[in-house]
C-alpha cells in the first residue's frame, strides 16, 4: 500500500439490505451466498436536490 499503510482489515458484511424509496417495490437483501452472482453496474455521481 502507498506510504506503508497497513492493508484493510478482512471485515465483511453479513447481509446488505437495499430499501427502495418507492414503496411499490420490495427491499432487496444480499447475503454472502449472493457473492459472485451480483455486480455493481452504476455509481452515485451527484445529488441533484433534496426532497
Amino acid at each position: 500500500m502507498p506510504g506503508g499503510a497497513a492493508p484493510p482489515a478482512a471485515w465483511r458484511h453479513v447481509t446488505i439490505t437495499l430499501h427502495p424509496l418507492n414503496p411499490a417495490f420490495p427491499s432487496i437483501e444480499l447475503t454472502a451466498d449472493d457473492e459472485g452472482a451480483v455486480a455493481v453496474i452504476a455509481g452515485l455521481v451527484a445529488v441533484l436536490g433534496s426532497p
